[in-house]
């Protein structure tokens, strides 16, 4: 037990520090035109503010400086490599709904010959500073298809391949995969939830605490029957969003999915949900899958508003769950038998109660400020 206790003490004093900022997400919004893109972006004022170093306001001074940055983090190549001219249309500081944003116009004109419908979007903004950013990527083209979310951005991960001219039903559903994967594989949180299940999957319950190890078959049941559950209870929110068009709003629901994790991990050290382990993760499933259903719903783009594309964005999230539990479930089963799974799990549980602790004190914070 004190072995146990010091590995989760030196785990708490690690992922603490590593999570010291948490960030909300920036938008461009390209629209083909006659010429070339423009580039609407939103970026959150304070991220701008962190990532940049610079002051974020209305003199002319901080704009100058503002759209200097912007020059400096983005780019758009044709497919033979040639550069688009960038030019820095409107640059302000203003309220957008209710958050304090950087608010641009940015126009991309090609160079003579360069076809227009196909190029590499590159973007650096506040994400190339701030490793929890993402910035979403939309396709607008003001037709009957509606606005395409095709990419999401991240550190390490600054460029999507843009097609401007009429995408095909396979192409949306293949780009709406691609997006849910992504936007899993960047959310810690989630993942955190999806591991802390798995972590109790090995053990039987006895007198309240966890005294013995499933068989490889029974352990294998407990997965699918976890697995299962995640993804019905995420399913049910994401179909009742596109039918209802209804989500809450994001800080509430960033909270209680931090929530979700904190109980999970509570219940790796101690069984709180003996038995009832579907159930949980049904019910756990339909408050994550409101955070799913509050992102596209805030990207604005026609995951919602069509089936087959809102089917490949969950095919997305699947793919990604299927992938950490192929990944995860051997190696917990490996080291059960090993005769070290205590230590272990405690100091696992130990940085994911560290990890959702600071989650939710963070965004109970940004949600009152």
């Amino acid at each position: 037990m004190t072995r146990s206790l010091l590995f989760a003490m030196l785990a708490i004093l690690w992922i603490v520090p590593a999570a010291a900022h948490t960030s909300a997400s920036s938008e461009v919004r390209l629209e083909p035109t006659k010429t070339g893109i423009v580039a609407d972006v939103t970026i959150p004022q304070a991220e701008y503010a962190y990532a940049s170093g610079n002051t974020a306001s209305n003199d002319q001074a901080s704009l100058a400086d503002a759209k200097r940055y912007l020059l400096a983090h983005t780019a758009i190549r044709s497919a033979d490599g040639s550069e688009w001219n960038v030019t820095i249309a409107d640059v302000h500081f203003a309220r957008n709904a209710g958050t304090p944003d950087l608010l641009a116009k940015i126009a991309y004109d090609p160079p003579a010959g360069a076809a227009p419908d196909r190029f590499d979007f590159e973007w650096s903004a506040v994400i190339a500073n701030t490793p929890d950013h993402v910035t979403r990527v939309v396709l607008d083209k003001n037709d009957l298809s509606g606005p395409q979310l095709i990419g999401l951005l991240r550190e390490g991960n600054t460029q999507v391949t843009v097609v401007a001219g009429r995408s095909t039903a396979l192409a949306r559903f293949g780009s709406a995969i691609q997006v849910g994967a992504e936007h899993i594989l960047g959310g810690l949180d989630h993942l955190a939830f999806l591991v802390a299940l798995l972590l109790a999957a090995p053990l039987l319950a006895k007198n309240g605490h966890w005294q013995a190890l499933r068989s490889g078959k029974e352990a294998a049941i407990a997965v699918a029957q976890l697995a299962s559950g995640f993804t019905i209870g995420h399913s049910i929110t994401l179909i009742s969003v596109a039918l209802t068009g209804l989500t809450l709003p994001a800080p509430p629901v960033e909270i209680f999915i931090a929530a979700t994790i904190l109980l999970a991990a509570f219940n790796v050290i101690r069984p709180i949900f003996a038995r009832r382990e579907l159930w949980i993760a049904v019910l756990f499933g339909l408050v994550h899958g409101l955070g799913f259903a509050g992102f596209i719903r805030e990207a604005d783009a026609d995951l919602t508003r069509n089936i087959s594309t809102l089917l490949g964005f969950n095919v997305g999230l699947e793919l990604v769950q299927i992938a950490v539990i192929v990944a995860v479930v051997p190696l917990l089963l490996f080291i059960a038998r090993r005769g070290f799974y205590s230590p272990f799990r405690i100091t696992a549980a130990a940085v994911l109660i560290a990890s959702s602790g600071f989650w939710m004190v963070t965004r109970t914070v940004d949600a009152v400020a």
